[in-house]
């Protein structure tokens, strides 16, 4: 801030709420991402922040329905030029797992082929394993849960040999009841 690097400043930022949301301060991760958007937004690398925002205003989301709000806005703000291939990955698979999460398996089946186009150019790295809890996610919103307890296994496994144990803890907890389908349009 003190020498005006926007873009670095709206990465110290989102950084930093993702430390909140880890230690349970999601009102303030949010209150740190709010001030990071429009220092991304107007940064030359705008294309390579958005999609971390974004992402991570999703996880420090309070409730599911709120998580899938964010993912609606994120549709709504960004847009195509301001897509990086590389990324997306960071916005696509916390939005698949919201999707899911409340039951929108058509939506978190688009956001995780987004995220799985993207994971391909990360090979050797974590988010092999954020597309396996993102995969669990949606099983389990099918009801398919001892096939989401088995990718979320993976995934921890994954996590821990990338050298986050803090995801692969949070891929070892129990997911909650999957949410019952939205009623479609008659």
């Amino acid at each position: 801030a003190e020498i005006g690097a926007a873009a670095g400043e709206a990465h110290s930022l989102q950084r930093l709420a993702e430390l909140r949301v880890r230690q349970g301060d999601r009102a303030e991760a949010r209150r740190l991402l709010q001030e990071a958007l429009p220092l991304a937004r107007w940064s030359p690398i705008a294309m390579h922040l958005l999609q971390r925002i974004h992402g991570t205003m999703i996880v420090a989301a309070d409730t599911p329905q709120e998580a899938r709000a964010a993912v609606e806005r994120a549709e709504a703000t960004v847009g195509p030029e301001d897509h990086c291939y590389f990324c997306q990955i960071m916005l696509s698979v916390p939005a698949a797992i919201a999707c899911a999460d409340v039951g929108d398996v058509e939506a978190a089946r688009i956001h995780l082929q987004t995220a799985e186009r993207s994971a391909a150019l990360w090979q050797g790295t974590a988010w092999q394993a954020a597309l396996l809890e993102a995969r669990a996610h949606l099983a389990h919103a099918h009801g398919d849960l001892e096939g989401s307890r088995r990718l979320l296994e993976q995934a921890a496994e994954c996590f821990e040999t990338a050298g986050q144990p803090l995801d692969a803890a949070r891929c070892r907890a129990p997911l909650p009841a999957p949410a019952p389908a939205p009623a479609e349009a008659s």
